[in-house]
């Protein structure tokens, strides 16, 4: 059986728009700090200030984001899974699996003999009140995020429990 990958759907490339935006915005703030503070006083330029820092850290912060969610990846070997993320890669036998345990927010914890790992979504889709999560590319063909965990609890034999 070959080898099937699960990636984060394409929508996460918005989040290099937004960091690039509020990278942008803070660099267009910064370069004018100094001629309102002189001309306006120091309490209008500290403000600029701190928005111009909150702007860097934004754009940071959805870069960081972004890099993450690039770097996640679940592979479904014949006899395993190998979950691969920015810092860590952990392979686990679907013999191993004892538990699969759905929790809140749309989180799904598998134990396996020797440790757990979580399943959750990269990112959701807001709408109102409506909130959905980013669903997966299976092999380059976009699947919902909900295919994964049922596919890992078929192969492994284990059946998904209710928190």
């Amino acid at each position: 059986m070959a080898t099937i990958t699960y990636q984060p759907a394409e929508v996460l490339h918005w989040f290099e728009i937004d960091a690039k935006k509020s990278a942008q915005e803070a660099r267009e703030r910064g370069s004018s700090i100094a001629d309102r503070t002189s001309k306006e006083g120091l309490v209008v330029g500290l403000k600029d200030a701190a928005s111009a820092a909150y702007s860097f850290g934004k754009g940071a912060l959805g870069g960081i984001v972004q890099r993450s969610a690039e770097e996640t990846k679940y592979e479904l070997h014949e006899d395993g899974i190998s979950a691969i993320g920015i810092a860590f890669t952990n392979k686990i036998d679907y013999k191993q699996i004892r538990q699969i345990i759905a929790q809140s927010s749309d989180k799904f914890q598998v134990l396996y003999n020797g440790g757990h790992i979580t399943i959750k979504p990269v990112a959701h889709l807001v709408s109102g009140r409506y909130k959905v999560p980013v669903g997966w590319l299976r092999n380059g063909i976009e699947v919902p995020y909900a295919m994964l965990i049922e596919e890992i609890s078929a192969r492994s034999g284990i059946e998904i429990e209710p928190a």
